[in-house]
C-alpha cells in the first residue's frame, strides 16, 4: 500500500470516528432533552391543575358574594317546569295520573263515577275521584270540622243513642239500679248537587292541557260552595216567600235540606238569641244558654261573616293560630307558618272560628230579603260540631257527552250528599245570634 492510500484510509477512519462521536453526542442530548421535556410537561400540568382549582374557588367566592348564599343552595330551590306534553298513541306525555284521567273524561273517552257496586264502579279511575273529594274537603270550610259518613244507600239510617246508662256509687253487697239505654235512628236522605260545563272543540284543540288543573279546581270549588251554602243556610221550603232566603230559585243548593241557620231559627228561643251589648257578650251568653252542649270549646265552632270576626278580634280573648298552634312563637322561638292556619281565623275562648260568606245579612228577624239594602243585620252561629253529620252517598261523578252539531263537549259533574242534625231545634246543639250591629 502506498503512502497515499494509507493516508487516505487514516483520513476516512478519523472521519468515521468523528461521526460516531457526533451521533453519540446527539443521542445523549436527545435523551437529556426528552427527560427534561417530560419533567417540564409534568410541571406544567401541575401548574394548570393548581390554576384551575384556584380559578374554580375564586369563581365560587365571587358567585356566593353576589348571590348572598351558596350556589348549590340556590339551585336546590330552583326547578324548571317542563312543557306539558299531550298524550298520544306513541307517547304518554308528562301529565299526572289524575290529570290524564281528567283528560280522558273531558275528551269523552271514559266516564268517571265513584258510586257503589253494580253502578259502573268497576271501571272507574278512583285516583281522580279521591283527588276531587279531597279538593272539595279543602275548599269547603266546614268539612274539616264536622263528621262525614259514607252512605251505602240513598236513604241511610244511622243509629243514635237516646238514653244513656247510669253509673252509681254503692256500698258492698249492694246492687245498682239497672239502666236501660235506648237507641234511635237518624235518617240521611241523599240529595244531588250537579253542575254543567260546555267546552268547545277549539278549547280542546288549543289549550285543554293547561286548562285541566284549573277545571278540576273549579269543579271542586263550586261543589264545595254548594255544600257550604246548603249546610249553613239550607231551607227545603220551595216557596221563596216562605223561605228563610227569599232570593232562592229552583235549583238553588240551599233547597236541598234544612241547614244550621234554619234549625236554630225555628228551634227553641233560648238558643235563637238576639244580639246583646257586643258580639263578645252575645256569644258568651249563647254558649251559657246551650248548656251541656257547649261545655267543651273543642267540640264547638263559630261560623260567622268576616264583619263579625273582625268585631271579635278586638277582644283580647280572640287568639290567633300563631299564639295557640303547634307553631306558636312562644314555643318555637320562630314566626309561625301561615299555611298551618287552614280555614281557622283564630280561637275565641278556645272555640275555633271560621268565616263563611253564606252567613248572610238579614232583616231583623233573621230572614234574607230580596232587596239587599233591607238586609242590615248580621248573625253568627255557635254549633256543637259533633251534632252535625254530612252523609256522602258517593264521590264526584263526571260524565261527558258530545254535541257534534255545535262541536261542544258537555261535562256534567254531580255528587249526592245528605245533612243530618240529630237534635233538631229541640236541644242546645245549634245556636245563633242575630240582629247584630
Amino acid at each position: 500500500m502506498t503512502p497515499e492510500e494509507l493516508k487516505a484510509l487514516e483520513a476516512e477512519r478519523d472521519d468515521l470516528k468523528k461521526k460516531l462521536e457526533d451521533a453519540n453526542e446527539d443521542a445523549a442530548i436527545n435523551a437529556i432533552a426528552e427527560k427534561n421535556a417530560a419533567k417540564a410537561i409534568e410541571k406544567t400540568h401541575e401548574t394548570l391543575d393548581t390554576w384551575e382549582t384556584k380559578i374554580a374557588q375564586r369563581t365560587k367566592e365571587i358567585v356566593d358574594a353576589a348571590m348572598g348564599e351558596g350556589l348549590a343552595s340556590s339551585l336546590a330551590a330552583f326547578s324548571v317546569t317542563p312543557k306539558l306534553d299531550f298524550p298520544n298513541a306513541r307517547r304518554l306525555g308528562n301529565l299526572s295520573l289524575t290529570n290524564k284521567q281528567m283528560l280522558n273524561v273531558v275528551m269523552g273517552r271514559k266516564a268517571l263515577s265513584v258510586a257503589g257496586t253494580n253502578a259502573g264502579a268497576e271501571w272507574v279511575p278512583t285516583e281522580l275521584g279521591s283527588e276531587l273529594i279531597n279538593m272539595v274537603e279543602l275548599q269547603n270550610q266546614l268539612r274539616s270540622f264536622i263528621r262525614t259518613v259514607d252512605m251505602p244507600a240513598d236513604v241511610y239510617e244511622l243509629p243514635t243513642l237516646t238514653a244513656r246508662g247510669t253509673v252509681y256509687y254503692k256500698g258492698e253487697n249492694s246492687a245498682p239500679t239497672a239502666s236501660n239505654p235506648t237507641t234511635n235512628k237518624l235518617t240521611l236522605s241523599a240529595k244531588k248537587m250537579i253542575g254543567y260545563y260546555e267546552l268547545s272543540y277549539e278549547l280542546e284543540e288549543n289549550s285543554i292541557i293547561p286548562v285541566i288543573p284549573m277545571l278540576k279546581e273549579d269543579m271542586a270549588k263550586q261543589i264545595a260552595n254548594a255544600e257550604e251554602r246548603a249546610i249553613i243556610w239550607g231551607d227545603d221550603t220551595t216557596t221563596a216567600a216562605s223561605n228563610i232566603d227569599k232570593n232562592v230559585a229552583s235549583g238553588n243548593p240551599q233547597l236541598a235540606f234544612n241547614g244550621l241557620w234554619y234549625t236554630a231559627k225555628n228551634g227553641t228561643a233560648t238558643w235563637w238569641t238576639a244580639y246583646g251589648t257586643s258580639w263578645t257578650a252575645s256569644l258568651n251568653a249563647l254558649q251559657a244558654a246551650m248548656g251541656t252542649y257547649a261545655i267543651m270549646p273543642s267540640e264547638l265552632i263559630i261560623i260567622a261573616p268576616v264583619y263579625v270576626i273582625n268585631k271579635l278580634k278586638a277582644d283580647t280573648n280572640f287568639v290567633t293560630w300563631d299564639k295557640v298552634g303547634p307553631n306558636a312563637s312562644v314555643l318555637t322561638g320562630m314566626l309561625p307558618n301561615a299555611q298551618a292556619t287552614g280555614a281557622i281565623y283564630g280561637f275565641f275562648y278556645g272555640i275555633p272560628v271560621i268565616a263563611s260568606p253564606y252567613v248572610y245579612n238579614t232583616d231583623a228577624n233573621g230572614v234574607r230579603l230580596t232587596t239587599a239594602g233591607d238586609n242590615t243585620k248580621y248573625g253568627a252561629l255557635l254549633v256543637n260540631r259533633n251534632r252535625v253529620i254530612l252523609g256522602q252517598r258517593k264521590g264526584i261523578a263526571a260524565e261527558m257527552d258530545t254535541d257534534i252539531t255545535a262541536q261542544t263537549r258537555k261535562l256534567v259533574l254531580s255528587e249526592r250528599v245528605a245533612l243530618g242534625l240529630p237534635d233538631g231545634g229541640t236541644t242546645g246543639a245549634y245556636g245563633a245570634v242575630y240582629n247584630g250591629s
